[in-house]
């Protein structure tokens, strides 16, 4: 059913891995996709992604510093050693969870930000520059779901993005960079349900957007490791940016076999995704170029 859309998809899609150190020495990662919007190297993803890389870039630079100012007081030859006790009691200690190295990978060695981000952070989408981009990478770009055509519940639709990676990247000192256990892009994975319904968010203690903000809800959940990539039907065409699961209680509490007087609570778990009206009406208002369906 959705095996050309898949192709379609496919070509457009890419992972972003974000690889951290911590100050004790330990590496972790997160995985997430984007979508390639333009030959310009305009892409579209989840908010929260970009806000992630930020934040711990953020941290980077503030442990950074402080570890800088420590050596420079154990270092300095005027200082006796009770000035220096003084002078690096008045510092913060890093902590050992906090942040010294961070890295974004963007599916392919060289690649970087290239221009400011660009986020609507309740709607949690963002849009951002990247490059240089390979010779041929992209062979299609995406074509986006025309908001004033029929955007009505029912129709088929599916998830592109990369979850079920375990990604454990290690630090290489010698060449100050992150080593990922990888010998080529992460497999993608799909997975399909229909447009359930529409929801409009409301922002009250923010100014009225000049376009509406919304989300789509689909009958299946968003995985870890989808967030950011496309939500499309069987054409390929875009009709939202995965955002998040949505965990509604159904009602049916029924009572566990193993544990006497426990429930077990049911759950329904829905994907939301970045509505096609406000994915439109965002990339307008950026400047960036973009295809409509007719």
């Amino acid at each position: 059913m959705f095996r050309r859309a898949f192709e379609v998809a496919s070509a457009y899609t890419r992972p972003v891995i974000i690889s951290r150190k911590t100050v004790d020495g330990k590496c972790a990662s997160s995985i997430g996709a984007y979508i390639i919007v333009n030959d310009e190297g305009w892409i579209l993803t989840a908010c929260h992604i970009i806000k992630m890389f930020v934040d711990l870039v953020t941290e980077s630079v503030a442990v950074k510093d402080i570890i800088a100012r420590r050596e420079a007081i154990n270092n300095n030859p005027c200082m006796t050693p009770k000035e220096k006790g003084k002078a690096l009691g008045q510092l913060p200690k890093p902590k050992p969870g906090a942040t010294i190295e961070v890295s974004a990978w963007w599916g392919a060695d060289g690649i970087a930000i290239i221009d400011p981000q660009h986020c609507l952070e309740g709607v949690d989408i963002a849009v951002t520059k990247i490059g240089p981009m390979p010779p041929a990478w992209v062979s299609a770009y995406p074509v986006f779901k025309d908001p004033s055509r029929g955007i009505l519940p029912g129709v088929s639709l599916a998830r592109l993005g990369y979850p079920f990676q375990p990604i454990n990247p290690t630090w290489d000192t010698a060449q100050s960079r992150f080593n990922l256990p990888l010998s080529a892009s992460p497999p993608v994975f799909l997975n399909e349900g229909v447009l359930s319904r529409m929801i409009d968010l409301q922002f009250p203690n923010q100014l009225p957007s000049p376009f509406p903000l919304q989300w789509i809800e689909t009958s299946s959940p968003g995985l870890k490791g989808q967030s950011g990539g496309p939500i499309f039907d069987m054409e390929g065409v875009v009709w939202g940016i995965q955002s998040n699961t949505q965990s509604y209680p159904l009602g049916f509490d029924p009572d566990d076999p193993n544990y006497k007087g426990k429930k077990l609570h049911q759950f329904l778990n829905v994907g939301r995704g970045v509505h096609p009206t406000t994915i439109a009406e965002f990339l307008k208002a950026q400047g960036v170029k973009h295809s409509l369906s007719n």
